[in-house]
This record gives C-alpha cells, structure tokens and sequence, in this order.
C-alpha cells in the first residue's frame, strides 16, 4: 500500500528522508533528497499520502503551541528542508539570558581562516553560499507552486505556512531574544519560508 510504504512506519520513505535532510547544511550535497521531494510532490496519491500524515501538519491545541515552531522546522516534511540556510542559528544561556551564537558549518566550510584569505578569495566563498541558498530557494519555489496549483492541495499549503508563522509569533513580541525567548522557528526557517 502507497500509505505504508511513504508514511505507514520509521522506515517509511518520508520517515527516512526528513532522518536524512535534518543532518544536511547548505555545504552538503542536497540536489539528490530535493529529487525525493520534487517526486512527491509530483505524484497526486503520494502526496495525499502525506498530507495526511503527521509528517505533513500535526495540529496542536492552543496551550501545546510552544516548541511548534522547532517541530514545524525539524518534523514536517517541507519544515526540514526550509532549515537549510547559511543564517547561524542562536541558543541563549539559561542562567545569564546571553545570546549564544550556534557554530555553523557553512561559515566553518566558507569561512575559516579569513584573515588568511584574498578579497578574491572570499568573495568566491560568497558566491558559493549565494548560489546554494539560491538552489535550495528555487527547489522549495518548484515544490510550493506544484502544491498551489493543485486545488486539492491548496489548503493543507496554507494551512500549513498559516501554521509556521503562528508558531513563531513570538518573533514580534518587543524584546524578543533579548528579555525572553520562546521555542520557535529559527531565521534561516522562516526567511527560506517568506522568499519562496
């Protein structure tokens, strides 16, 4: 059965491939889970098989929405590959509320050593993270307009971006990140999301 075989267990297609993306960063080879996205969403009974699982949109009630955000980006089908940014994410220290910036493998594989380097010479690396991030973007932009032109898909789409930009209200309140902060989506997620 379709069901079973993409979202039915742990080893099922979709189960394995948001396992795999999750391990990815805009310096790995990601074209060929990007085909497995684009495949998906090409195939109407795939994609009605994922939609109605949880990989797709899980619903939370309006007290469990703390930590959607993080869930949304790292547990849905189309919220692991939006992740894939070069914008380092940030943590904050319990105890002294400090903004701790999160190592990024781009900026360690772009980015090392640049007091060594020719203007040429990073200016290359740039190039390079440029045209990853415009790669990710225009496969997410494929797999979005392919999901809005089926009418049938329409709503689990919206429904779902109306989702990720709930769960990372928290973003708008003043003195966010600064005085408090909340589980949510992080930038690279959400400006991966408002480009496409």
């Amino acid at each position: 059965c379709l069901q079973s075989l993409l979202v039915g267990h742990r080893e099922s297609v979709v189960p394995l491939l948001i396992k795999e993306v999750i391990k990815l960063n805009l310096v790995d080879p990601f074209h060929g889970h990007f085909a497995v996205l684009q495949e998906l969403g090409s195939s109407k009974g795939a994609m009605e098989a994922v939609l109605k699982s949880m990989f797709w949109e899980t619903p939370l009630p309006m007290e469990r929405l703390q930590g959607a955000g993080v869930a949304t980006e790292k547990a849905t089908l189309l919220g692991v590959f939006l992740r894939l940014s070069s914008i380092p994410e940030t943590s904050r220290d319990p105890t002294t509320r400090d903004v701790i910036m999160m190592r990024h493998p781009v900026g360690e594989a772009c980015f090392a050593d640049m007091h060594r380097k020719s203007r040429q010479e990073v200016d290359i690396a740039i190039d390079s993270v440029r045209v990853q991030l415009h790669a990710v973007q225009d496969c997410l932009t494929i797999f979005v307009r392919g999901m809005l032109k089926d009418p049938t898909h329409q709503d689990k789409m919206f429904s779902w971006v109306a989702s990720a930009l709930r769960f990372s209200e928290a973003r708008k309140k003043e003195g966010f990140g600064r005085y408090f902060s909340s589980p949510t989506s992080s930038v690279g997620f959400l400006f991966n999301l408002f480009t496409v």
